[in-house]
Formats: structure tokens, sequence, C-alpha cells
């Protein structure tokens, strides 16, 4: 992929992390707590950035907002239920199945 489109893909990505933190009106450092492997104010502003966006982090931030990696990457099929209530996600096996 080419650098220049995968730089902004990740900026649209770190604009969509913000999105989502403030809707639940969270500051950067609740949001790192909130995570299952704690991360500081400063990571958290990196994400926002479209920095070090690794696998692990945007799986771990779509389950503490309650939506899916495509919704943080721009899919379609993006929101799931527990994003609009704002509860914690189901994790379960198969898709479809709680």
């Amino acid at each position: 992929m080419n650098e220049v489109v995968s730089d902004k893909l990740n900026v649209e990505i770190g604009a969509r992390i913000r999105h989502w933190r403030r809707l639940r009106g969270w500051s950067q450092e609740h949001l790192g707590q909130k995570l299952p492997h704690k991360k500081r104010q400063q990571d958290i502003y990196s994400y926002e950035c479209g920095l070090r966006l690794g696998p692990r982090v945007l799986i771990e931030l779509a389950m503490v907002f309650g939506v899916t990696t495509d919704c943080l990457m721009g899919g379609k099929d993006s929101i799931t239920s527990n994003a609009v209530s704002g509860k914690k996600p189901a994790i379960s096996g198969r898709p479809g199945q709680s």
C-alpha cells in the first residue's frame, strides 16, 4: 500500500477514535484506563493522531466503545447495538452468538 494512502487512513481511524471517545464524554486518560492493557493519555493522543495503530489496539478500542473494528476503520456495517446503548459487548466465538 502506498505510504501516503496508509498515513491518510491512519489519520481517519484516529479521527474515529476521537469521535467515539468524545461521544462517550471520556477524557483521553479515562479511555486509557478502560483498555484491557492500560494506556497513558499520551498513548491515546498518539492513536487519535493516527500513530501506533496496531491490530491489538484497534480490537481493544472497538471492545471498549462497543463497536466493530470495521467501524473504527470506516466500514459500512460498523455499529453494534451496544454502541448506542453504551453497554460493553458480549464476546463470543461466532458472529451473532452471545
